[in-house]
């Protein structure tokens, strides 16, 4: 055989080797992405999945008038890492009567409301279940008279007092006696405020952002103290109360358990992040709500209704003491209130013993 021969057949049986291995290559390369993914863990390739999956719809019961409870939740759900997964269509509610009959007849999937009326729904047979508080510091004690430098100096006084039924009451008699005041009148918010402009009272408690709403009225007005600090001192417990929080669906936990610890820690950075920022947590204010507060007074409010949250099962034994004091006895059917905090928020872990 000749060199040409010989040269003729090399080139012929080296063509279809390189263009066999430029296909390889390429199939290598196109698959790469593949095998990256099927390589990493599963919990980011789950959480990326997720992410392009149809939001979830779900039906928010709120209030207008809530601020600091619900702007981590509105900041969460902005918040990237979530995907976009959750996505709430409002429903509002005007006192805490209306909101347990909302979650007694089964509407809805999220609430917005106060820690009691959350255990009295759950212990009255409602599916529901605390993953949050987000409501620390509300109550204040508002006086015109410089003479009332605390609580205790309302001893001889008629106090007029907001929301009907509030917490605020059992606490103050706990603390103070039931002799705290000379007279107490409860009233709802709107009708407390038109009295504290016709001057009717002089000395008032009332939580944010109605004092915010009464400051900006009547200057003469002052803040004297809040009864969470009073609360703190006079218990020896920390300076804050777990007012309120939000509470889910029993079905919407077991579907989605992850997404609801998810909701949680966002809210909690989100909290974190905008505790000192007051006008950029105002921008997580859902607009267009029935009776939405002018956004002054949510900044004014913000100034003593401070931001934070708390994973309910991290706090449970803070929010038994605190719900032993307001829930009255023959309010808890016929379970104790640990059982009812079984179901409000989950059953406690047994404590480890040491070997």
């Amino acid at each position: 055989m000749d060199i040409d021969t010989i040269s003729n057949t090399h080139q012929q049986c080296r063509h279809p080797s390189v263009k066999n291995s430029r296909i390889l290559i390429l199939a290598i390369l196109f698959a790469l992405p593949t095998i990256t993914c099927l390589c990493l863990p599963s919990a980011p390739y789950a959480l990326a999945e997720a992410s392009h999956q149809a939001p979830i719809d779900l039906t928010f019961y709120t209030s207008a008038t809530a601020t600091t409870p619900q702007i981590p939740l509105w900041a969460a759900l902005s918040d990237p890492q979530l995907g976009g997964r959750v996505r709430l269509s409002v429903e509002p509610w005007k006192n805490l009567d209306g909101l347990k009959q909302v979650m007694l007849a089964g509407k809805g999937d999220m609430w917005l409301g106060h820690l009691e009326a959350f255990a009295l729904a759950r212990a009255k047979g409602a599916h529901i279940r605390l993953i949050a508080v987000s409501a620390w510091r509300k109550f204040f004690l508002l006086s015109t008279d410089p003479s009332v430098g605390s609580f205790r100096d309302c001893a001889l006084r008629n106090v007029g007092v907001t929301p009907i039924a509030s917490p605020a009451l059992p606490l103050l008699e706990r603390i103070f006696g039931m002799t705290w005041a000379k007279s107490v009148s409860v009233y709802e918010p709107s009708i407390l405020a038109m009295h504290a402009m016709r001057g009717t009272y002089d000395t008032i408690v009332a939580p944010e952002p109605l004092v915010s709403q009464i400051l900006a009225k009547r200057h003469d007005f002052r803040v004297v103290e809040s009864l969470e600090d009073a609360y703190g001192q006079s218990l020896g417990r920390k300076n804050r109360i777990p007012w309120a929080g939000i509470a889910v669906s029993q079905d919407l936990v077991d579907k989605h358990p992850a997404l609801m610890d998810e909701i949680v820690l966002s809210m909690k950075r989100a909290a974190t992040r905008l505790a000192n920022d007051p006008a950029q947590a105002l921008s997580y204010m859902p607009k267009g709500l029935e009776g939405a507060l002018p956004d002054e007074i949510i900044l004014e409010s913000l100034t003593r209704d401070t931001l934070g949250v708390e994973r309910a099962q991290d706090i449970r034994e803070e929010i038994e003491a605190f719900l032993g004091v307001v829930m009255p006895e023959q309010q808890r059917s016929s379970e104790s209130l640990r059982e009812i905090l079984d179901g409000l928020i989950g059953v406690r872990e047994p404590a480890v013993r040491n070997p």
